[in-house]
């Protein structure tokens, strides 16, 4: 034969082989595949770009919220012109109101002013001046009617002082002469304001040896009778 069997033999061997592993691929595409409806005509070939359409999304957004704060300020707006407007018709309505009113109130300054015309214009400044003197005046009236009460008083007690004085003057000559008509036990006794005195001194600086002398005279003046005088000292 022309034709070598075993090498044909191997050729076919290795084709099936390849058929064989190409059937198992074909079976796993297969398994892939999913059940689709008919291609559409308009189906593009290419996939659309979702980022771009995100993105005018965005932008669409953006839009729509600046549209909604622009419609949201004209409201806002709206209303403050309702409100100037309101307020416009009620400043008109007070100054009509007040123009009613102005012709009295003009009549009645014209009144006041007539008025204050018939009163005639006093200066205060010299009675004001007579106050202020009168007042200097009153307080040295014052000053001399009190001056006179305390010389009042002053006198008085002038003539308690000057009278007790005499009193106590004619006290001193009684005893003075009681002093003088009495019989001292011993001569240059005397007594006085402070106690008894000898010879001019107070007692308690004539020596222990005159006050023991004064002492036992002043006894046996009081007592006579005495025939004994028991002496610790000396």
């Amino acid at each position: 034969l022309d034709i070598d069997l075993n090498e044909l033999e191997e050729k076919k061997k290795a084709l099936y082989d390849d058929r064989t592993l190409k059937g198992r691929e074909l079976k796993t595409a297969q398994a892939l595949v999913k059940e689709i409806p008919a291609e559409a005509p308009d189906l593009p070939d290419k996939e659309i770009s979702v980022s771009e359409l995100s993105a005018s999304l965005m932008n669409a957004s953006q839009r729509s919220s600046l549209r909604e704060s622009q419609s949201r300020g004209i409201g806002d707006s709206e209303k403050e012109i309702e409100q100037i407007e309101e307020e416009i018709r009620d400043h008109e309505q007070a100054i009509q109101t007040l123009k009613l009113q102005l012709p009295a109130a003009k009549k009645e300054l014209t009144k006041r002013i007539k008025d204050l015309k018939a009163i005639p214009e006093i200066d205060t400044a010299p009675i004001q001046e007579q106050i202020d003197e009168a007042e200097a005046i009153n307080t040295r009236i014052r000053d001399r009617n009190e001056n006179k009460t305390n010389i009042k008083r002053a006198a008085g007690f002038q003539f308690q002082y000057d009278t007790l004085a005499k009193k106590i003057e004619k006290l001193d000559e009684s005893k003075a002469k009681a002093l003088s008509n009495a019989q001292m036990p011993i001569k240059g006794l005397g007594i006085d304001e402070d106690g008894i005195t000898f010879n001019g001194k107070p007692f308690s600086q004539i020596g222990s040896a005159n006050q023991l002398k004064v002492s036992l005279a002043i006894a046996m003046a009081m007592n006579p009778t005495l025939k004994v005088i028991r002496i610790s000292d000396g």
